[in-house]
């Protein structure tokens, strides 16, 4: 592959094809001076200096035909996607005139582009018989009468962009010392290239800057403006309530003071803390004049006009009191939604103090009631995960059991599951997000090959990339990257990463997946030729509820949960995120960045590998469900049945404990939130049970928090599952929990 170092250097490298020179011939010195000229002359143009593609271009293209002495000399150069080259100036030496626009289809002379990337230049004495540009001869050498030509490859940054074009219409022995004036000038067309784009890139970033400048300039005047303004308005408001000698006070539409002023607070005798929330016949001790303020109220919100003022005479100790009082109604819309009142003491006032003490308490009491509504926040999400994974789980089970069974409304059933994927995913996201949020997430870390880990998350995308006719690019290495994790919490980052580049992918758009050791750290990225991200989004992409532009559609989904919960996991194990696009349309990458685990763990299975269909027959195993969701028991029995298991459905605590029991099964698959005796109690019980020690016990339920599973594990169950539960994520537990102890088979007479 060709690149001289110096771009417009001339040095023979030998005599010019054609054997020795002949007596009285001219040296390669001489044969190579004119080119040696113009070439000097060429890259002393202020044009090329200053990066004026177009005029640069005629200039080359016209020293290219007088150096090399040709009928036509062109620079072209590839489109921004590669499909095509371009011809961006064609000088005809005979005409004496230039012209462009003529395009070639890199699918038209694949030869002809491969020749290029791979050779220095391209000599073609007849193009039309030549292997590398024959194919061109129809589109284009027959109808531009074009037999000899000499390309010359245009690199620019180690990529191949363009070519310099020099032809004739005869056929022609192509000399060393052209095909070296073609390469030259090659390199001065990529001098020129550069120039100009960085000359671009200095006008946009000058542009840029100064539209910076303005706009920070623009906001920080409007800033300081509106600080001024909303500074003089409290200002303004704070003196008026503060030193107006008149009484101030505002009541909700229950009568209640929402605000008072000093001013007020002493003519009634108590502190605006112990005022607010409370009826004025509760705060004046005057007879009468509170229930009076309080009919006045209301006929303010009735009437929406202010009352006429009216004088009230109270007395405490130290003398009668008189007042002037008018009350008014607030309006927002239309519609009353405060009244306020003035109030002037004609007598003696008397001041009021502020209870500190009481400010103390009422502190202590709003942070409880934070807290109390922040637990009660928690225990909702709890329960309603719950609540919306119990009908999740026979709806999994059931599109198990039609792709097992083969029905025919395929179509039908793939667009379910999907949908109920997404519903899993969104009710998962909203629990998750919770745990994080509240440092509640408990890692079960164990060392595992970061390839078990990216094949397991593909799994759970397979159905969701193959409806958007995806294609995936998997460059992970199968053994060297070990890391100490917590499985399935890496596993939903694979498979929210890849979720992500799939929703925002366009269909047969493609995705990457790779993976690399450097030092100490493991790295996984995955890219995608997608929409890419705002260069104002960038920044936030890992933040809770940060999705792109909302559309009416809402055709993406989602509650941009995903990212912040990747990131939350993956802070919590020790690494960290990065997001990388350059733009809108130009792509986007996500990578992932965790401790390497001490040492290399080799390349072997993470799971058990289930045992054959024929093998589970012949030795079956019997198992007992317990959910007091019939549809839900029901169908994960069938599920259980087609893997070769022997099933026994119970539907509440009490019935699953007889019928243990009685049958005493291998493994017990039990919901917690039963009915009467819940599951913790129902397991307790069987792990209490001499007959029944040995027993697995796979808690399935719609319980997913830390502490949900905390308890699970203190109840006695072997593994934790949430629901809905895949069939052969189910089946997979199952092989696992059978190698971790023995399970005794059960003869199958059927059989």
């Amino acid at each position: 592959m060709r690149r001289l170092k110096v771009p417009f250097t001339l040095a023979a490298r030998g005599r010019p094809s054609g054997g020795a020179r002949a007596p009285g011939a001219p040296s390669v010195d001489e044969v190579l001076a004119p080119a040696r000229a113009l070439l000097a002359r060429l890259v002393r143009s202020p044009d090329i200096a200053q990066g004026d593609l177009e005029a640069a271009l005629a200039q080359l293209t016209a020293t290219s035909s007088t150096a090399i002495g040709v009928a036509r000399a062109s620079v072209w150069l590839f489109g921004d996607d590669r499909s095509c080259i371009e011809c961006l100036d064609l000088f005809d030496a005979a005409a004496g005139r230039h012209s462009s626009g003529a395009r070639i289809a890199a699918t038209e002379a694949p030869r002809y582009f491969r020749a290029l990337a791979e050779e220095r230049t391209l000599a073609a004495n007849d193009a039309r018989t030549d292997a590398r540009t024959s194919e061109l001869c129809e589109r284009y050498l027959a109808p531009n009468g074009i037999t000899a030509m000499l390309d010359a490859p245009i690199w620019l940054a180690g990529k191949l962009v363009g070519v310099c074009h020099e032809h004739v219409g005869t056929p022609r022995s192509w000399r060393d010392w052209e095909s070296l004036v073609a390469g030259a000038l090659a390199d001065v067309v990529a001098m020129v290239l550069g120039a100009a784009k960085r000359a671009e890139q200095a006008r946009s970033l000058e542009a840029y800057r100064s539209h910076l400048e303005q706009l920070v300039e623009e906001r920080t005047a409007r800033i300081h403006e509106s600080e001024t303004l909303l500074a003089r308005e409290r200002t303004f408001l704070a003196t008026v309530l503060a030193t107006t000698p008149v009484g101030q006070a505002f009541f909700d539409r229950e009568g209640r003071y929402v605000r008072i002023n000093d001013a007020l607070a002493r003519v009634n005798g108590v502190a605006p803390e112990a005022t607010l929330g409370r009826r004025p016949s509760e705060v004046i001790r005057a007879p009468g004049i509170g229930a009076r303020a309080e009919a006045t109220i209301a006929e303010v919100f009735a009437t929406k006009r202010p009352s006429e003022p009216v004088e009230m005479l109270g007395g405490r100790q130290g003398g009668p009191r008189v007042f002037f009082t008018s009350f008014f109604p607030i309006l927002e819309e239309g519609e009353v939604t405060h009244v306020g009142c003035f109030v002037v003491d004609i007598t003696a006032q008397r001041h009021g103090e502020l209870e500190r003490a009481e400010l103390l308490v009422r502190e202590r009491d709003a942070r409880l009631e934070a807290e109390n509504a922040s637990r009660a926040k928690d225990a909702f999400l709890a329960t309603l995960g719950h609540e919306l994974r119990n009908p999740l789980a026979p709806i999994f089970t059931a599109l198990h059991l039609m792709r097992t069974l083969g029905e025919v409304a395929r179509p039908e059933r793939d667009i379910v599951e999907r949908q109920a994927t997404h519903l899993a995913r969104l009710v998962d996201d909203l629990l998750d997000i919770s745990t994080l949020a509240s440092g509640g997430v408990v890692l079960a870390k164990r060392a595992v090959e970061l390839s078990t880990v990216v094949a397991r998350g593909i799994d759970g995308v397979t159905s969701e990339m193959e409806h958007g006719a995806k294609h995936l690019e998997l460059d992970v290495p199968p053994g060297g990257l070990p890391v100490e994790v917590d499985v399935d919490r890496l596993v939903q980052v694979g498979s929210s990463l890849l979720a992500n580049a799939i929703r925002f992918t366009p269909r047969g758009g493609h995705i990457t997946v790779r993976a690399r050791a450097t030092g100490d750290e493991v790295s996984l990225s995955v890219s995608d030729d997608g929409e890419g991200i705002a260069a104002g989004l960038l920044p936030h992409v890992f933040d809770t509820f940060v999705q792109g532009e909302r559309r009416l559609d809402r055709a993406r989904g989602g509650l941009g949960l995903g990212l912040a919960i990747v990131r939350g996991i993956v802070v919590a194990h020790g690494g960290r995120v990065s997001a990388a696009s350059e733009g809108i349309g130009r792509s986007s990458a996500v990578s992932v960045v965790l401790p390497r685990a001490r040492a290399s763990l080799g390349i072997s299975p993470q799971h058990p590998t289930p045992a054959p269909r024929s093998a589970l027959r012949a030795t079956k195993r019997r198992i007992l469900v317990v959910d007091d969701n019939e549809d839900a028991a029901t169908l994960l029995a069938m599920s259980l049945n087609l893997m070769g298991y022997e099933t026994e459905i119970a539907f509440d605590g009490e019935t699953g404990l007889a019928a243990a029991r009685r049958s005493r099964p291998e493994a017990a698959l039990l919901d917690i939130g039963l009915p009467g005796m819940d599951g913790f109690e129902l397991a307790r019980r069987l792990r209490a049970s001499p007959e029944l020690s040995a027993i697995k016990l796979v808690a399935v339920t719609g319980y997913g928090q830390p502490a949900d599973i905390a308890r699970s594990r203190n109840a006695g169950f072997d593994r934790h599952l949430v629901k809905p539960v895949d069939s052969p994520r189910l089946e997979r537990v199952l092989v696992e929990l059978c190698a971790e102890g023995p399970m005794p088979a059960v003869r199958d007479d059927v059989s």
